[in-house]
Order: C-alpha cells, then sequence, then structure tokens
C-alpha cells in the first residue's frame, strides 16, 4: 500500500478487513455436491504439488475439513487417507503436546479419541508464525513439504509415505547443504579389493542447529534410504581381514576427509586415521587393532550425537519467515468498560534503536539480493481478533516511519480494538520494512528486515449489565521531570528500577449509590515481592459517579529488593461492600 508521508508518523491506517478466515467446510464440485474426502486429498495434493498458489486458501480449508472428519465415523478408506495426514502432524509435533498421546494411539491404530480432528485444526491455527496475516503460512509450507517428499523420496512400502529423508524434509524443510560421499582416489578405486560405498545423502541443517546433520545411507537400489551413522557407510567387504586392512584404513581416511567437510563431528576420527597412516603413534597397536578400536569408537559417538541431537534440534523448522530477524517490542495491554458497555483492549508498545537495527550480515544479504537501504524504516503493527477456535476475525493495522539512524526509544505507541464474548484471543504482529520510492512520490515497503509477534490467550470481555461491580486491567504509566499526570505515558516494559516514575491507571465500574445518591467507595494498594514483602496505602472516596478513574503514584527509592515487583489494587464499595481486585507484576533492578 502506498504510504504518502515524510514526517516521522505515517497517518495511521486502520484496516477492518471482515471475516478473512472462514470455518473449515467441505470443498464442492461446480455442480455444488460435497467432495469426499479421497477427492479432496486428491485437490489439495494437485494444488501443493504443482504449486497451484492462488488455490493454496482452498487446499488448506479443504485439508482442514478432512482433519474434522475424525471426530466423526469414517470408513477403513476414508481413514486410512486421515492416516495420511495424520502421520506427517506426529512429526512436527512436539511430545510435550496434549494432544501429541492422543495422536500418536490414532496414529497407531488405537481408538482416536472424541474431539481429536477439532483439537488438531486448532493446533494448526495455533502453529501460524505471522498470525495476523489472513493466511496460514506454517500450514502451506507443511502441505508443500508433505507433498514434496511423498514424490522425491518416495517409498511405497512404508506406512510413512517416503523414506526417512522425506521425514527430516517434512520436519525441517531443505537442508543448507546436501552431498554424496564418494571414494575417488585412484590408489584405492584401483585396488582389486576394492568396495564402493553404499548410495548416501549426508544433509547439513546449519540454519537449524549446530548438531542438525543427518547421513542417509541405502545398502541396496531395492531398499529405501535410511538414517544411518558413519560405521554403517563402510562396506562391509572391507571389515574382515588382515590382507584388507591398508584398504580399510585408506577408505576411512578418505570417507572421514570428506564428512569432516560437511561437519565438524567427523573431525577426531579423521585426524586419528590420518595421523595413524602417517606416523603411527606409539601404543596405538597394530592396524588391525587400531581399525576395530576407531570403528568402536565412531561407532560409540555417533550415538552419543543421535541422543545430543534428539535433545536439542527442533521438531520442526520454518522458513515461513524467510531472513527476516526477530523483532521483539516491549508489550502490554489493558482493558477497559466503554460507555456503551463493550470492552475495550489498549495495547502499549515501544521498540528501542537497538532493537530495530539489522545485523550486518542481512544488510548484506540483501544487497546481493538488489536490495538497497532506505533512510527510513517502515514499521506496521498488526492485530488480528481472533475466535475461540483461532479463526481470525478481522485484522487492523497502522503504519509509522522511523528514521534509519534514530538513536532513541520510541516514544509508546498505543493500539485499541473491541473485544466481544464471539472472540477469545488477540494476536499481534510488527514488520519492519526498508522504504523503496513508488510512483508519485509515495513510498512503498522494500525489503522485509524484522518480523515480531505477540498472542494475547483468552481475553476476556467486563460484564456490560451494570451488575456487578468491575475494575479495569492496571495501565502502567511514567512521567518525566514536571509533566502533568494527564501527560503520563504508557509504559510497557517488565523491568523497574528505583528511578523510574511509576504511576499506576485503573477505572472502577459498576459502583452503587447510596440513599444520598453518592458512591462511596475505598481503594486499597499494595506492592510486594515474592516472598510477600508488602508496602502500600487505603484511601476512601466520594463521587456522584459510578465509574470511577483512580492514579495511583509509586516511589520506589526506598524499595531495596531486587527480583519481582507486584502491584494490587482492591477496590471495595462501600455501599454494597462489594470488592474486587487486579495486580500487575514487574521485574525489579534498583
Amino acid at each position: 500500500m502506498p504510504i504518502k508521508c515524510s514526517a516521522l508518523l505515517v497517518v495511521t491506517l486502520l484496516v477492518a478487513q471482515g471475516v478473512l478466515a472462514q470455518p473449515a467446510v467441505p470443498l464442492r464440485n461446480a455442480d455444488g455436491t460435497v467432495l469426499t474426502i479421497p477427492e479432496t486429498d486428491a485437490y489439495v495434493e494437485r494444488v501443493f504439488s504443482k504449486p497451484e498458489i492462488p488455490h493454496f486458501s482452498a487446499a488448506v480449508q479443504g485439508y482442514l475439513w478432512i482433519l474434522e472428519q475424525l471426530d466423526n465415523p469414517l470408513s477403513d478408506a476414508d481413514y486410512n487417507v486421515l492416516l495420511h495426514h495424520l502421520r506427517p502432524v506426529l512429526m512436527v509435533m512436539l511430545p510435550s503436546d496434549p494432544a501429541w498421546q492422543d495422536l500418536d494411539r490414532a496414529v497407531h491404530g488405537d481408538a482416536s479419541p472424541p474431539g481429536l480432528g477439532t483439537v488438531l485444526v486448532q493446533w494448526w491455527r495455533r502453529q501460524d508464525p505471522l498470525p495476523a496475516t489472513p493466511g496460514n503460512e506454517r500450514l502451506e509450507e507443511h502441505l508443500l513439504r508433505v507433498t514434496f517428499a511423498t514424490r522425491k523420496y518416495a517409498d511405497p512400502e512404508d506406512v510413512r509415505g517416503f523414506d526417512d529423508r522425506g521425514e527430516i524434509y517434512v520436519r525441517l524443510g531443505k537442508p543448507f547443504r546436501d552431498r554424496k560421499i564418494a571414494l575417488d582416489t585412484p590408489a584405492i578405486v584401483s585396488n582389486p579389493l576394492f568396495a564402493r560405498l553404499p548410495d548416501n545423502e549426508i544433509w547439513v541443517y546449519r540454519q537449524v542447529h549446530d548438531q542438525a546433520h543427518y547421513l542417509f545411507i541405502r545398502q541396496s537400489r531395492r531398499k529405501p534410504f535410511v538414517l544411518g551413522n558413519a560405521v554403517d557407510l563402510i562396506p562391509r567387504e572391507l571389515r574382515n581381514g588382515r590382507r584388507k586392512l591398508p584398504l580399510l584404513l585408506g577408505v576411512l581416511e578418505e570417507m572421514f576427509a570428506q564428512l569432516a567437510l560437511e561437519h565438524p563431528h567427523y573431525g577426531q576420527a579423521y585426524d586419528a586415521i590420518a595421523n595413524y597412516r602417517t606416523l603411527p603413534p606409539i601404543g596405538s597397536g597394530s592396524p588391525h587393532h587400531f581399525a576395530n578400536r576407531t570403528i568402536e569408537r565412531i561407532r560409540i559417538d555417533d550415538e552419543h550425537h543421535y541422543w545430543r541431537r534428539q535433545e536439542v534440534v527442533p521438531a520442526s523448522f520454518t522458513r515461513v519467515l524467510g531472513r527476516a530477524e526477530t523483532l521483539q517490542p516491549a508489550i502490554r495491554h489493558a482493558r477497559f468498560l466503554n460507555a456503551d458497555g463493550t470492552t475495550r483492549l489498549e495495547l502499549y508498545w515501544v521498540l528501542g534503536p537497538r532493537a530495530m537495527k539489522p545485523r550486518r550480515r542481512l544488510v548484506s544479504a540483501l544487497g546481493r539480493d538488489g536490495h538497497a537501504p532506505s533512510d527510513e524504516y517502515l514499521l506496521s503493527i498488526h492485530v488480528a481478533r481472533k475466535l475461540p477456535d483461532y479463526q481470525t476475525l478481522d485484522i487492523g493495522s497502522k503504519n509509522y516511519l522511523v528514521p534509519a539512524d534514530i538513536d532513541r526509544a520510541l516514544d509508546p505507541r498505543t493500539f485499541a480494538t473491541t473485544i466481544d464474548t464471539s472472540m477469545r484471543h488477540v494476536a499481534v504482529q510488527w514488520d519492519q520494512h526498508w522504504t523503496k520510492p513508488g510512483p508519485d512520490g509515495a513510498l512503498l515497503p522494500g525489503a522485509t528486515l524484522k518480523i515480531g509477534t505477540h498472542v494475547i490467550d483468552s481475553v476476556a470481555t467486563f460484564q456490560s449489565d451494570g451488575r456487578e461491580l468491575e475494575i479495569s486491567d492496571l495501565k502502567p504509566l511514567t512521567l518525566t521531570s514536571g509533566e502533568d499526570m494527564q501527560d503520563a505515558r504508557p509504559y510497557p516494559y517488565a523491568q523497574l528500577s528505583a528511578s523510574t516514575s511509576l504511576a499506576i491507571y485503573f477505572e472502577i465500574y459498576n459502583l452503587a449509590f447510596s440513599p444520598e445518591d453518592r458512591t462511596r467507595y475505598t481503594i486499597e494498594y499494595r506492592v510486594s515481592s515474592g516472598d510477600e514483602r508488602r508496602v502500600g496505602a487505603t484511601s476512601t472516596y466520594e463521587s456522584d459517579s459510578r465509574t470511577a478513574k483512580e492514579y495511583i503514584m509509586l516511589d520506589l527509592s526506598t524499595w531495596e529488593r531486587d527480583g519481582p515487583l507486584i502491584v494490587t489494587v482492591h477496590a471495595r464499595d462501600n455501599v454494597t461492600e462489594l470488592s474486587v481486585e487486579r495486580s500487575i507484576a514487574f521485574e525489579y533492578e534498583r
């Protein structure tokens, strides 16, 4: 969207986009008849194998509809289609996820627990790394990977539909680097005892984790590739017979020389073998003894690496964000009751200059792709309201222009939206771009530099019938010297110090009138640490309004204990003797 503005703040633009996601409904033929589960599955496979990008949204809805059918009675044929989709979900779901055990039982033939299909649909909606965009880019990526793995690494004999390479591809995507280990030294390949290495591929995922490398081996063309280790790569014909030892040591040296180029895990074995062949160290034993001991050490090292990799490499890795770095604004939120009975959610956020500065490596990479830095950043915030099942109801946006050389934190920004009982969650997304000139002097978004997200789960509305005493969330404010309370700014940070000039703003609703048509209420506030050390004060007020708006100033100069600091406000209606309270937590450091 072109933006005509040269000032620091782009004129805010709130975009109400209506309902962006529909329930997972069945796909239909041109004549209106509903596609069956196998027909829907075929459509999804066709769209993501081409790929037909304009049809991704419809195919995703068809896929989610297939998952939902797990909650209904199914024929064996339909259930087999679901299994084709359930197994890849099990590959990318964390075992610690509450749904994992139920999904595991369903995949392995046990009875599916009631509602698992609905749970899986909601799980996929929560996986979206860009929760304030209309599509689910992570699910689209997953379906692209599954379709590719099923074609490229097909294994009809495997219930997964593909070999071990396919499973790693579904989990982590395309490797950073892949190659085959092949022996081509003339002295080795010309030896009459020479035996070729089995078919193999080594995949390295430098972008995922240092330990993320995988060696796949196929012992014959009639067998699939399986996840193996370096010992499996050694030709079996060379492991027996002392006459073959010189050739075996030569094969090991060249094999590990190539493996060590791909990952340092293999470097120690290569050094030991190369040193022995050059000048056997004293006490290293005979070639036969050295070879057996080395192979056993390699086997043990690979086994340790396997378990270490299981611990540190994530179940799945997404490339949806591309090169974009993580943007981490400080953010807080507070709810207030509007005069018309609706609940207003206010989001307060701020960014410092270091948080917005891209790394040199990213700038260089973007430069190689033809992108040029700009004097300003386009900073956008998108706020998506979501239904209880995480479908997106609508999205609102605001855009700002920020000088690229800014040397101070932005002034706190506020985004307000209305929440109601039909929705449950709010997702926030920030995008930071360079700008580029467009037609008529407009500025257009350039390369994406950073993306940040924040999700508020299970946000509730206030009672709007006026019967129950209510109190808003606590809104932290800060003042600079000489400022009036009306000029205080939101304080989105989690950290406090003795020098922070902190105030707490809140509102009380539905106060009752006394026979004298007055409201009377008492406010008590407490400041406590993790071990319940407290200070506080109490004040009583009268008013002629059912709503009270109050500030509390906090003097932290005498607070001496670092760690959690909790501010609690307790409000009591002295007419009805009803009471209510709210708390807000910080991390305090003098």
